[in-house]
């Protein structure tokens, strides 16, 4: 089973401009509202694909449900409720640019025994071989520690884990020694301190976090795909053919790919090859929407897989 943990859930407002003028103002061309976070959208993604997961997350009184938002995408959900309002982060997409603006909120904060009841909730419903994803940031009141916690109480029972965050949710969740962890070129470069300009700097920068513990790294890198290392490789994917239309929960959506892969023991080219597809389709489509079968069907033989060990 998969199982997704997001304790910052948020509501996304795109708004959509023809051109976004700073310090001036911008008429609106059209806006929409939907239920996000980073780990809500990988469970979305792996609904979608018809594959049954499981999430736990923040759900607070006021705002829309995520709980119906959830269980409406066929995913099973585990709510600790919460007072306070469900965040709001608006997106800022200049057309003529293709560009998008994010301003995010932190959240409304959550008790101590709020966190101790998700922590129970988690660790009491997994199961040894299951997958839990990790993701994103957290409200005022969640220790930056909490991946770490998780992850060292998780692998205690023989779950698989995978983390995705920044800042020092990652440098802390890192020293616990998760399964597979997928920063993007930025978090890795802000992590090691290293510039990280192209894939050879990427597939380094992993190399140096697997021989220090970690299971597996994958860097997402946009337009210039992504890299995965493990002790045994060390391999490169991209898809040429896609036109990007949004990109929030393209990396959400490999981290579904990669849960997915993990749970069926995968071995590393497939595993890659599904999470890049997720990823392509997702980034396809514009605003907050996700990889459905037809795209991940479209993109999964689109696919370019490098053995960068072969070329060294």
């Amino acid at each position: 089973m998969i199982y997704t943990v997001t304790f910052n859930p948020c509501v996304d407002k795109t708004v959509l401009l023809d051109s976004f003028a700073e310090g001036e103002t911008n008429r609106v061309k059209s806006s929409e509202k939907n239920i996000c976070g980073k780990g809500i959208n990988a469970s979305v993604v792996l609904g979608n694909l018809g594959h049954e997961n499981g999430a736990f997350f923040f759900e607070y009184e006021e705002g829309p449900s995520v709980s119906a938002f959830l269980t409406s995408k066929g995913v099973k959900v585990y709510p600790t409720c919460v007072k306070g309002e469900i965040r709001t982060n608006v997106k800022l997409h200049d057309l003529q640019k293709n560009l998008v603006t994010e301003v995010n909120e932190k959240g409304c904060k959550v008790s101590e025994s709020d966190v101790k009841a998700i922590v129970s909730s988690i660790t009491e419903t997994v199961k040894e071989g299951d997958v839990v994803t990790l993701s994103g940031s957290v409200p005022p009141g969640v220790p930056s520690d909490i991946y770490k916690t998780l992850i060292t109480a998780l692998k205690g029972k023989g779950i698989i884990t995978v983390l995705d965050a920044s800042g020092e949710l990652l440098r802390s969740g890192l020293e616990a020694k998760p399964d597979l962890v997928k920063p993007n070129r930025d978090e890795l470069s802000e992590l090691t301190g290293k510039n990280i300009d192209g894939v050879l700097d990427a597939a380094n920068a992993a190399t140096e976090l697997v021989y220090g513990g970690i299971g597996a790294v994958c860097v997402s890198m946009g337009k210039d795909g992504a890299v995965l290392v493990t002790k045994d490789v060390c391999l490169k994917a991209v898809n040429r053919e896609v036109e990007v239309k949004g990109t929030v929960g393209a990396g959400d959506s490999m981290v579904a790919g990669f849960a997915l892969g993990l749970s069926r023991k995968t071995e590393a080219f497939e595993m890659l090859r599904v999470a890049s597809a997720m990823a392509a389709g997702s980034v396809s489509l514009p605003s907050t929407n996700l990889c459905t079968p037809e795209l991940f069907e479209k993109y999964y033989g689109k696919v370019e897989l490098t053995d960068l060990c072969a070329q060294a």
